[in-house]
């Protein structure tokens, strides 16, 4: 019998406390120049590469090296949601350099 209201106890517990987690789907809009331009954030593209965004006039593309997915991950917790924004968008130019 203590077995089961063990389980009971800690299936409870679990539920109450997963029940609070809550995920955030929100989608910002950020000029990527402002990134570009913050000088506070240490990860930086060295400028070998350059990166031609939107409809940004870009020379013809001589040779397709080949793809890449990027997907960062920075650690968002205390900073606004602009700054682990523009630290994920330098990471990722970083990491595609």
């Amino acid at each position: 019998m203590k077995i089961p209201s063990l389980f009971l106890a800690a299936l409870g517990l679990w539920t109450i406390f997963t029940g609070t987690a809550h995920a955030r789907n929100v989608q910002l809009i950020l000029p990527i120049a402002a990134a570009l331009e913050a000088a506070d954030i240490p990860d930086r593209p060295t400028g070998s590469v350059k990166f031609f965004f939107g409809n940004q006039a870009s020379p013809q593309i001589m040779t397709n090296l080949d793809s890449y997915v990027a997907a960062p991950r920075t650690s968002a917790m205390g900073k606004s949601d602009q700054r682990a924004c523009q630290e994920a968008l330098l990471c990722t130019l970083v990491a595609m350099e």
